[in-house]
């Protein structure tokens, strides 16, 4: 785990993927994009509030919140295994 979190190739991949879910005007759209794209479902209300207060205000270039929460979720349980 701490050598995926600090993995060159993770990090890329997490950039590569908020590219990916694109601008949008609503912080809600774009963690409804993320959510759907790596675990084909939407967030639910917790996962949602958290992760809209985790970004909140994020103008970041680089490695910012946005990234972070990808990186975040890349490296979840429900990522890597299928129940």
């Amino acid at each position: 785990a701490l050598f995926l979190m600090n993995s060159p190739f993770v990090t890329e991949q997490a950039k590569a993927l908020v590219a990916r879910i694109g601008p949008a005007k609503e912080a809600d759209e774009r963690i409804e994009k993320l959510y759907r794209l790596l675990f084909a479902r939407s967030p639910r209300t917790e996962e949602r509030d958290a992760a809209r207060e985790f970004v909140k205000g994020d103008s970041a270039a680089g490695f910012g919140a946005w990234e972070q929460l990808a990186q975040v979720l890349l490296l979840s349980n429900e990522f890597a295994f299928l129940d």
